[in-house]
C-alpha cells in the first residue's frame, strides 16, 4: 500500500529572496537573482521567524531517514543538489513523500526494522517544474565515496529525461525551541530498537519498527485517547504530564500493531537526559509490560500504562 505525507511550505520565491539577501547584496539589488547561497537560504529562514537546521549528506540510509522524519512531521526541507557534472548547485523543497511498505532487516546483526525504509520517493517543489514533481533517492558512487543520488522525473517525460544530482545538504526550517535533531532521537531509538527486538519481545525479533517523528504536544494528547490506557494513565499524559510545544516521539511497533512510545523533549539537545515518559501502546504483549517498565526506568522517566 502507498501513501503520502506532506509538509508546509510558506512564501513566494520573490519573499524569499528579499529576504535571504536582507544583508548581502552583491549585486546591489536582490532581484534578479541567480540563485541563493546556503547562509542566505538560512538567513531567509530566520527571518520567517524558524530556525535553519543544517544537515550535510553523510550516507543515503542517514539522507532518506532523516528526510522522511522531517517531512512526515510537517516540516518542509530545503534540498540542496548538486549535478553530477558540475559544481554550481540547485535548491528544492521537499513537500511530501510517497511510503509503501517498510523493507525487511538485511543486517543479521540487527533485530528491528527502519520505518524509513518504506520511504518510495519524495515530491518537491521545484521553481522550474513548479509543485509536486516526484524525485527518487538512489547511491551513487562518486570516487571511492557513495552518495545519495537525487533524481528529479520531470511531469510528461520518460524516465532517460530525469534529472540526475548528488544529495549535498538538507536545510530544515524548525521551530526556534525544536533543537533536538532527528539524528539524536534515532540515535536513542535504535538503541531501545534492539534490545526489544532481541531481547524484551523475542517472539517480534527482526520484525519490530522503529520510527522516529516530530509531535505537537497537544495533538499527541488526544492521541493518547485510543491507545487503551487505563484511566490513572490517561489523566497523567493529559494533566500531569509536562510537555513541550512540540515533542519527539520514538515509536517501536510490531506485527499486532504499536507496542509502545517514548517521548522526548525536543527543546533539549540530547535525547537521554531529554526522555520525559514511556507510553504503553494497545499492541504491548501483558508479559512485556514489566520489562518495558525497567527501560523506562533506566532512560529515568515513568511508565505510563
Amino acid at each position: 500500500m502507498r501513501r503520502s505525507y506532506g509538509g508546509t511550505t510558506g512564501g513566494n520565491t520573490a519573499q524569499i529572496t528579499e529576504a535571504a539577501t536582507r544583508y548581502f547584496l552583491p549585486g546591489g539589488r536582490s532581484l534578479p537573482s541567480e540563485g541563493l547561497s546556503r547562509d542566505q537560504i538560512c538567513e531567509a529562514t530566520r527571518a520567517a521567524g524558524l530556525a535553519p537546521l543544517l544537515i550535510p549528506s553523510v550516507s543515503p540510509e542517514i539522507d532518506r531517514a532523516q528526510l522522511f522524519a522531517y517531512v512526515i512531521s510537517g516540516f518542509a526541507p530545503v534540498i540542496v543538489i548538486q549535478p553530477l557534472d558540475a559544481t554550481d548547485g540547485h535548491a528544492v523543497c521537499a513537500v511530501g513523500v510517497e511510503v509503501g511498505g517498510v523493507a525487511p532487516q538485511t543486517d543479521p546483526a540487527l533485530h528491528y526494522r527502519d520505518a524509513s525504509t518504506a520511504m518510495l520517493g519524495v515530491y518537491i517543489h521545484d521553481d522550474r517544474l513548479g509543485p509536486y514533481a516526484p524525485a527518487d533517492l538512489y547511491p551513487h558512487t562518486v570516487g571511492q565515496t557513495i552518495c545519495t543520488g537525487f533524481r528529479i522525473r520531470w511531469p510528461g517525460k520518460k524516465a532517460i529525461e530525469a534529472d540526475h544530482w548528488i544529495l549535498t545538504d538538507l536545510i530544515v526550517p524548525v521551530p526556534v525551541k525544536l533543537r533536538l535533531p532527528v539524528t539524536r532521537m534515532r540515535k536513542l531509538g535504535m538503541a531501545v530498537a534492539e534490545a526489544t527486538g532481541s531481547e524484551l519481545i523475542p517472539e517480534f525479533d527482526r520484525s519490530v519498527t522503529l520510527n522516529c517523528v516530530y509531535r505537537q504536544a497537544q495533538a499527541y494528547r488526544q492521541a493518547a485517547m485510543g491507545f487503551g490506557l487505563t484511566d490513572g494513565g490517561l489523566y497523567k499524559v493529559a494533566c500531569e504530564l509536562v510537555l513541550s510545544r512540540y515533542i519527539g516521539v520514538i515509536e517501536i511497533s510490531g506485527p499486532p500493531g504499536a507496542l509502545f512510545d517514548i517521548l522526548v523533549d525536543a527543546t533539549e539537545t540530547n535525547a537521554n537526559p531529554a526522555v520525559l515518559a514511556c507510553i504503553k501502546r494497545e499492541a504491548l504483549p501483558a508479559s512485556a509490560e514489566s520489562k518495558i517498565r525497567a527501560i523506562a526506568t533506566r532512560l529515568g522517566a515513568p511508565f505510563l500504562a
